[in-house]
Parts: structure tokens; sequence; C-alpha cells
């Protein structure tokens, strides 16, 4: 029985023991692994590849800049894994952890092989291993400052594809814009606002673009002869405009008296634009759109948009 009760304790696979106390001999084992040149060599390679992905998936994914929005913002954020599995789905969340798992350890790894006492020579132990790893830093805090910018110019290359189709729906939006409500062979039935004089039209069925994930909502005509088309859907939530020579993406009231900021725009050629407005209700994507807060901002603006004479 007292030699049961002496035995050492168990050594796990990282090298600490069961008990809960850290075994000295796995911190020299660990540094010198992380110290081979293939180890280094992976660790390098999987901070580049890690993100090299993450800038194309946002650039060619619409819904991730959200879920990279709120992972940044977790702090303020509530986490419902229901809610985010509802908005994100199960698959998207799965990879994004993986990616980002891998990314974790291994520049956990480079931090261990630099900065551990060990009196194997290696290259993350040089000048040229802090050189790098300095840019790594700086790569990836450049990723986390201009994701949005990548995240619109891959919307601006995806909405250039849809040139062909939305310059079809303008043909006949440009000879003869609709003076009341009625239905059109491409964008289906709508209703014409304001009566009389109607300058925007909502698609009672709006028509989608390519795969689905972009439908257009509603068409605006402008006062030198632009139209421009509300775009909605996953990938919705900015505007594709096209424009004579003579104009130029601006601010502007929409038919139903609705204010429209110019924030940024993009060329995508043969007239059409990218464009986005600041939205009142401070919304950046449709994946966050908060339903409630929706109905609070109309009534105010309501309100403020009021004449003395009705106040």
């Amino acid at each position: 029985m007292k030699g049961v009760l002496s035995s050492p304790p168990v050594t796990s696979l990282f090298g600490s023991s069961f008990s809960g106390l850290p075994d000295p001999a796995a911190t020299p084992l660990l540094i010198s692994l992380m110290n081979r040149t293939s180890v280094v060599r992976l660790l390098w390679a999987s901070q580049l590849v890690g993100l090299t992905a993450l800038v194309l998936w946002t650039a060619a994914d619409p819904v991730l800049i959200s879920l990279l929005d709120r992972l940044f913002n977790l702090p303020a954020v509530s986490v419902d894994a229901a809610d985010w599995i509802a908005r994100f789905g199960q698959l998207r969340l799965g990879l994004i952890a993986a990616l980002l798992s891998v990314v974790a350890i291994s520049f956990v790894g480079i931090l261990i092989g630099m900065f551990g006492r060990s009196v194997q020579r290696s290259s993350l132990k040089s000048l040229r291993g802090l050189i790098a790893l300095t840019a790594i830093v700086a790569l990836w805090c450049g990723f986390a400052i201009h994701r949005d910018t990548i995240a619109w110019q891959g919307k601006r290359l995806r909405i250039a594809w849809r040139i062909g189709e939305l310059e079809t729906l303008a043909q006949s939006l440009r000879t003869a814009f609709p003076d009341s409500d009625g239905e059109l062979p491409r964008l289906g039935p709508f209703m014409a606002y304001p009566f009389g004089t109607p300058t925007v039209l909502i698609l009672l069925k709006p028509p989608s673009l390519g795969s689905g994930e972009l439908c257009v909502g509603a068409v605006q005509r402008g006062d030198q002869g632009d139209i421009k088309f509300q775009l909605t859907g996953p990938d919705g939530g900015d505007w594709a405009e096209w424009h004579p020579e003579s104009s130029q993406p601006r601010s502007f009231v929409g038919g139903l008296g609705d204010h429209h900021q110019l924030a940024t725009s993009l060329r995508l050629g043969n007239g059409w634009h990218l464009v986005r407005y600041c939205d009142p209700a401070g919304f950046h994507d449709p994946v966050d759109l908060d339903l409630d807060a929706v109905a609070q901002a109309g009534p105010a603006e309501s309100e403020e948009s009021a004449s003395p004479s009705q106040l």
C-alpha cells in the first residue's frame, strides 16, 4: 500500500502531471521542438496561409464581415449559440473557429520558439525572425483595420459580374419610366410612388440576380435620368446605379420621402456605380438588421421631418 501511494504521478502527453504540477523537463522539449527547421517553416506557413484564406474569404462571402464584426466586439455583443447558428450557419462558424484556432496555435508556437530559453540555434532567434514576426503582426492588424474595405471591394467584383443583368432591367426604364402601378416583364408587379409623378417603384416580387443571394427590391429614378436599383438579400444593403455622363452618385431624397446620405461609391464601368448610403438607424449590413430598432427609428424620423405647422 505504501508503494502504491508513493508512486510518481502519470505524465500527460504535454509534459504536465495529472496532479496539476508542471513538468520542468517539458518546457525545454517544447522549445526545442518549436525551433526545428521544419516546424518553424510550418508555423510561418500557417500564419501566411491563414491570413490569405481569411482575406479571400472576407472578399467572397458577404456574411463573413458581419461575423468578424461580432467577433471583434464580443464584450459588447451577447453570445447566444442558437442565434449565432441561425444567423451565420453551423458550417461557417465551424470553419472560422478552425481557421482562427490554427492561426492562434501557430502564433503561440512562434512566440515559444523565439523567446523560450534554448541553446539550440534557430532562425526564430535572430533579427530576421523578429522582423518576420513584426511583419506578421502588422499584416494581421492591417486586416483587422481594413476588413470592411476588403469586403467592400469584394462586393464590387460580385456586382460587376451582374452588370449584364442589371443593364437588361434598366433598358426599358431609361426610355419610359412607369407613371402608375403596373407590371414589367423582368421586374414583375410593382407599386409606383408618389402618385401622379412617381420616382420610385416598389417591387412586389423582387427579381433575383445570379444565384439568388442578390435581389432588386426597389427602383429609383433620379433628377438627371439616373436609374438606381436598391439591392436586397444576403448580399444586399447597397445600391447599383446607372448614371449618364453628366451625372454622378450623390445624396438624394427618395420617392417615399426617405433621405439617403452618400457614404461612398465605386465605379463599375459603362456608367454603373456601386453606391453605399449612410443608414440613419446605424446598420451596416442586412444580417445585423434589428427590426425593433427600425420600428423605433421610423417614428423618430417622421417627427423630425414634420413641418412647423404640424407641431
